[in-house]
């Protein structure tokens, strides 16, 4: 039990944030954060205009002038600019599945933004490792201490922050109990711990199954969200990447082999929706609105996605969520797997226009700035001082249980993560399609990634 409250540390430390309101030695940072990430309109100097771009990551951000995505933004850029005459924000709001392809392109024409929203956790020491991402400590020294270490850690390489983390996005599994009351099968839900043994989740799967109803979806029609359904093997005791990240071992865990036998099995009995190969990530999202499927692995901002389709009517309103931890073999401890959010700067060779990119970073990470997007999709702010309890008591009752997890090991700390993410779902394409058995698709999987891992290596 020790062994097990240790690995949950790091994962409990940046949940706390979120889960209560932490005290202490902050008023002081705080003014200081004011006086210059604010004030000083037209300081610069000069004119100068800063690129920006975002993901559309925070909808239905209070005080926005609409819900979607980038208006918050927009109305925080007209703030700062009123502000700061001098500096202009061109903002750009990139989809998901265009933002690396632009961004590579525009990095490797020499034509790179100055700022960047993103996946920091994902992405960015790609950028370090070619050296095209601006070391920028500086912008966060005098507030440092406010922000999670666990989640600096992410943007940190040899002793430099190279980005500033805003919200994490844990991921763990949901069920949508109200499939299991309409068939009698409530007290099968795990109320007490919020746990399941992978026998208990087998047999629970299958008897809410039929009638148009799935047990759980999966998903391989793109490399997005693909940490998620890995939870289902790293539960089994499985792990895709070294400890040092730089060598894929999944392929040596007889677990693995055994957890993708389950889901082809599971998925040959109707218990898994039809299609995964090529359904995507968002895809067994609807249906999960749709009332049509009992569980599935997917980010804390389900509860955010949910809600909101009841208004706009794209969710079932019978749909009713409970989060849980991973499924898991017994002795094996589960683990979650998470997203940070947060800011990177591309270098910058003009010390006036880095003044600038700085205060313009500065304002959009002040803590009421962080509370506001962190609690439009039930995220964990980066920031003690921007702290909060959640209002949905059943979400709190789903962190309590997911804080003390251990987070799992994505890979994300390698430079060549994205490359490598790339190389997994065509494989498990080919085991959801039969093309391939696990055992072998684990094997071309971790030869193919391990090969090019050790070619970038000798370089």
């Amino acid at each position: 039990m020790q062994k097990v409250m240790k690995s949950g540390i790091a994962l409990a430390c940046a949940f706390s944030f979120a889960l209560t309101a932490c005290s202490g030695g902050q008023s002081g940072n705080k003014r200081s954060e004011l006086s210059s990430g604010t004030a000083g309109a037209g300081s610069t100097g000069k004119n100068v205009t800063i690129e920006y771009w975002s993901i559309p990551i925070y909808q239905n951000v209070e005080g926005a002038p609409s819900p979607s995505s980038g208006e918050w933004e927009k109305m925080k850029i007209k703030e700062f600019e009123a502000q700061h005459p001098s500096i202009k924000i061109n903002f750009q709001l990139i989809p998901f599945d265009q933002s690396q392809n632009k961004i590579g392109i525009a990095v490797a024409g020499n034509n790179a933004p100055d700022v960047v929203l993103e996946s920091v956790d994902r992405v960015l020491m790609k950028y370090v490792e070619s050296g095209k991402s601006e070391p920028i400590g500086d912008f966060i020294e005098d507030v440092k201490s406010d922000f999670n270490p666990e989640m600096l850690k992410k943007v940190t390489r040899d002793g430099k922050i190279y980005g500033v983390p805003v919200t994490l996005n844990p991921e763990y599994f949901f069920l949508n109990a109200a499939l299991f009351k309409a068939k009698g099968l409530e007290h099968l839900i795990p109320k007490d711990d919020r746990m399941w043994t992978i026998e208990e989740m087998q047999d629970a799967l299958k008897r809410v199954s039929g009638n148009g109803v799935y047990g759980t979806a999966m998903w391989a029609a793109n490399e997005q969200g693909d940490e998620m359904n890995l939870m289902r093997l790293f539960g089994m005791g499985a792990e895709q990447w070294d400890e040092s990240s730089t060598k894929i071992v999944l392929d040596q865990y007889p677990q693995a082999v055994d957890g993708l036998s389950k889901l082809v099995s599971m998925l040959d009995q109707g218990i898994v929706a039809p299609g995964p190969a090529t359904t995507a990530a968002l895809d067994a999202v609807e249906l999960f609105k749709q009332n049509k499927i009992a569980m599935m692995p997917f980010a804390n901002g389900l509860w955010s996605l949910v809600e909101a389709g009841k208004k706009d009517g794209s969710t079932d309103p019978k749909v009713e969520l409970f989060g849980m931890a991973p499924p898991h073999s017994k002795g094996v401890v589960p683990k979650v797997a998470s997203a940070i959010h947060g800011y990177q700067v591309f270098k910058q060779s003009d010390p006036e226009k880095r003044e600038a990119v700085k205060k313009f970073v500065r304002f959009m990470i002040q803590p009421e700035h962080i509370k506001a997007v962190s609690k439009s999709g039930n995220y964990v702010p980066s920031r003690q001082s921007a702290s909060y309890r959640y209002d949905n008591p059943e979400i709190q009752a789903a962190m309590d249980v997911v804080s003390k997890l251990p987070l799992a090991n994505t890979g994300v700390s390698s430079p060549y993560f994205l490359d490598v993410r790339k190389m997994w779902y065509p494989e498990l394409q080919a085991i959801l399609l039969k093309k391939k058995s696990p055992e072998q698709a684990l094997k071309d999987y971790a030869k193919k990634a391990n090969d090019f891992l050790a070619e970038k290596q000798r370089r």
